[in-house]
């Protein structure tokens, strides 16, 4: 066994030298870089507009990258599966990191959605904050809290706040 350039020659590298699991490797992505976008445009569409697909499909390569490394065969499930797993929850673990409200407040912030979408399709117009609380079951003040956890800083009105959801 020789050595060309400090790597060991052996017959698991290709002739410029590159070990062919490494080539494996990056034909496997390009063959499931297709999967990554599908589930970064699926995962974009339920998202804020701030949330690029660039950074998506970013953190999804990287669960398929894991998902090449650690897929068993034999465990019962097809490795497309196990990959959009893999990825999926790479680029949800992407997004919690970058994600600046804590979990409760992004739950109740959802709860607001929702309640705001109701009211909108019962009233036929813009909900005002008072009538959200009412919907939610909470005071004025638990709702202007929560506003005020999202970021929604001082509240200069309720419709204003509304808009700003």
């Amino acid at each position: 066994m020789g050595r060309s350039g400090g790597r060991p020659r052996t017959s698991l590298m290709n002739s410029r030298g590159v070990p062919s699991w490494r080539c494996q490797r990056s034909a496997d992505m390009l063959v499931y870089k297709p999967l990554v976008r599908r589930i970064a445009g699926r995962l974009r569409s339920r998202l804020s507009a701030n949330v690029g697909i660039d950074e998506l499909e970013q953190a999804g390569l990287i669960g398929l990258n894991e998902a090449l490394t650690r897929f068993e065969e034999g465990r019962g499930s097809s490795f497309e599966t196990y990959a959009a797993r893999r990825i999926e929850g790479a680029m949800l673990d992407s997004l919690r990191a970058t994600d600046t409200l804590p979990r409760h407040v992004r739950a109740r912030l959802r709860e607001v959605k929702v309640a705001v979408q109701r009211l909108e399709h019962r009233l036929g117009r813009a909900p005002r904050a008072k009538e959200v609380a009412n919907e939610l079951d909470w005071t004025l003040e638990e709702f202007h809290d929560c506003m005020a956890d999202a970021g929604a800083g001082a509240v200069r009105s309720s419709d204003e706040e509304l808009e700003n959801l």
